[in-house]
C-alpha cells in the first residue's frame, strides 16, 4: 500500500546522526499526517537508536525531543 511520500530539503547539515534523527522525525510526522496507526521506521545508525531510547540526546536533542 502506497499512502503518501516526502521530501525534506536541508542546507549545511552534512552530520549522518542529525540526517536520520530529522529523516525519523519527518516520517513520524508524516504517519501522523496520514493518519496511520501502525508503522515501522527503519533506520540503521545505532547512535541515534540510542539516543533516541535513552536520556543522552546528543547534539540534535531538540530533534530527538520531537521524537
Amino acid at each position: 500500500m502506497f499512502g503518501g511520500t516526502l521530501v525534506v530539503v536541508t542546507e549545511g547539515i552534512s552530520d549522518p546522526e542529525i540526517m536520520e534523527a530529522v529523516a525519523c522525525r519527518e516520517s513520524l510526522a508524516l504517519a501522523l499526517d496520514l493518519l496511520l496507526q501502525k508503522i515501522r521506521v527503519v533506520y540503521d545508525n545505532i547512535i541515534v537508536v540510542r539516543n533516541i531510547r535513552g536520556k543522552d540526546f546528543g547534539s540534535y536533542g531538540h530533534v530527538i525531543q520531537e521524537i
